[in-house]
């Protein structure tokens, strides 16, 4: 392109043709290079993407210019065909200059869905109480410092109601004997904001304790609800709550059913969690720069929440979006999630989707759960066992054995959270703050048995990040897993949606000519043509 830049230009300077073809093809050079024209600049990376967008540019350009030829006849015409053609072109570019995607994480109530979601994008939070009553997704924002779920405006008017409504009918609502996992989050949450407070510029927490100095409340670990919240603790806390209050004013009858409903005519009311993937660290940009990828943890199927026939049509408009699909079973539950291959099988014999058997896993999950596990080799032999017996159930809605992933997503997680809670070495103190936590002494008991104190003792740093890396390995959801999951739906969506949108850019042209070829040779007499000297 360079080089291209520089003959034109000498050649313009030779001919003087300043402004003719020979300035011009030196100015479509200097689009494509970095400092503007008559910069020397430096290349712009020039990918799939944008050359196919530059197509439908081109397109466009074409359309209009034919838009004002064809005006003056726009009486005679009733609608200027150039024009219809232009806005449906508009349409397949915006599709494609917004690509973006999804893949659904489903599956059973209780098949530690969630656990999964989160082992996958690298969210670092506990496993989940309250069931998913909601849809959450997480996008990957590669360039964000700071975490942040933003909840819609509308959604967010409507979980204040209800959250209102709960408390004024039963106070006990926020009255359990034991901590939730949304409560251990915010006691995180508000240490850590007490200590941001201490510096300037500290951000204001969503929690009432967190301005004292003294121990808090239940009433004080309740999160404030509002429409935008940072940082991982504020957010896992705020999660949990939100659909703790979902669940539990539906089964309290709080929330009705035509109050759901309305959620799913409305998809782009949902909770969405920005953040850097930590499995997409070192993935090229010219595979993240396709267009935006969000992993969706679907709600779980609880009867008591929502109609079967709401759920029905909630999973079949997402499954239509939807580059890939990772179906979350309980392995020690025979026959698990049954019901959902079928749906999958019935959803990729019927429609004309972009899904595929190769797009489709099954998480075998909670294999930590089943005998043998923890004995030698019980790892690997039960996830062969695993793999074939699952594989026999979902064998209609699978590629093959390999699409098969035997997980216990809960150790995946807990080696996640650890890491990030522990940020600097086990001194006794630091030991002494985290012994009150339910979840370290889980953590380290699995790990080192009984006598965990002992080992703990003054661990490093560099080793305590060491163990938690073992606990994502035993888990089977690490960071290698993950790569694959979700580069891979990342690879296809762009030759995807550019063939798909090519096809349908060929489809609208074609048929402007032909309406145009029409106007021109067909039959004035009856009405259906224009004489040649109009056209």
């Amino acid at each position: 392109l360079q080089k291209k830049k520089e003959q034109n230009k000498r050649r313009a300077s030779m001919t003087g043709e300043g402004d003719g073809a020979a300035a011009l093809g030196a100015r479509r050079m200097e689009s494509f290079v970095v400092g503007g024209a008559g910069g020397a600049g430096e290349f712009s990376p020039v990918t799939q993407r944008d050359i196919v967008l530059r197509l439908f540019e081109s397109a466009m350009d074409a359309l209009e210019v034919a838009r004002d030829c064809l005006e003056p006849m726009t009486a005679r015409l009733q609608q200027n065909i150039a024009d219809t053609a232009l806005q449906r072109v508009k349409l397949f570019y915006q599709r494609l200059n917004e690509l973006q995607t999804s893949v659904l994480v489903m599956g059973p109530a209780g098949a530690g869905k969630t656990s999964v979601t989160h082992a996958l994008v690298g969210f670092p939070s506990l496993p989940a109480i309250s069931p998913s009553a909601l849809p959450v997704e997480f996008v990957h924002a590669p360039d964000l410092v700071l975490p942040r779920l933003s909840i819609h405006e509308e959604l967010l008017t409507k979980l204040q109601q209800w959250e209102g409504a709960l408390l004024e009918k039963d106070a006990a609502f926020d009255d359990l004997e034991t901590p939730t996992a949304a409560e251990q989050h915010a006691m995180a949450a508000i240490a850590n904001d007490r200590q941001q407070a201490k510096s300037k510029g500290g951000r204001v927490s969503i929690f009432a304790g967190a301005a004292s100095g003294h121990s808090v409340s239940r009433e004080e670990l309740r999160p404030r609800l509002c429409g935008v919240v940072t940082g991982f603790a504020q957010i896992a806390a705020t999660l949990e709550y939100v659909q703790r209050v979902v669940y539990e004013g539906r089964t309290r009858g709080v929330i009705s059913s035509s109050d759901l409903r309305v959620l799913c005519t409305h998809a782009e009311w949902s909770c969405k969690v920005e953040m850097q993937f930590e499995s997409l660290k070192g993935v090229s940009e010219d595979v993240t720069g396709a267009g935006s990828l969000r992993v969706v943890d679907m709600i779980s199927p609880d009867p008591a929440v929502w109609e079967n026939s709401e759920l029905v049509q909630m999973f079949r408009a997402q499954l239509a979006k939807a580059e890939g699909v990772l179906l979350c079973v309980d392995a020690s539950v025979p026959r698990s999630g049954v019901e959902f291959g079928s749906m999958i099988s019935d959803f990729l014999k019927n429609q004309s989707a972009s899904l595929s058997k190769e797009d489709v896993f099954v998480i075998a999950n909670k294999i930590d759960r089943l005998d043998g596990f923890y004995s030698a080799d019980g790892l690997q032999k039960i996830s062969d066992s695993v793999r074939k017996q699952q594989f026999q159930i979902f064998e209609a809605s699978l590629d093959d054995e390999d699409n098969i992933i035997p997980a216990g997503a809960s150790i995946s997680l807990l080696g996640i959270y650890g890491a990030e809670r522990v940020t600097k070495d086990l001194s006794p103190k630091v030991i002494g703050d985290l012994n009150g936590e339910a979840w370290f002494a889980a953590l380290n008991a699995f790990l080192h048995g009984i006598h965990w104190n002992r080992v703990v003792k003054s661990m490093t740093l560099k080793r305590w990040t060491s163990h938690m890396m073992d606990m994502r390995t035993i888990g089977q959801i690490n960071s290698g897993l993950a790569e694959v999951l979700l580069q891979q739906p990342f690879e296809k969506v762009l030759p995807r949606s550019i063939v798909k949108c090519m096809s349908m850019l060929k489809d609208v042209i074609e048929e402007f000519l032909r309406n145009l070829e029409f106007l021109e040779k067909g039959p004035g007499a009856a009405g259906g043509g224009l004489g040649t000297s109009l056209l």
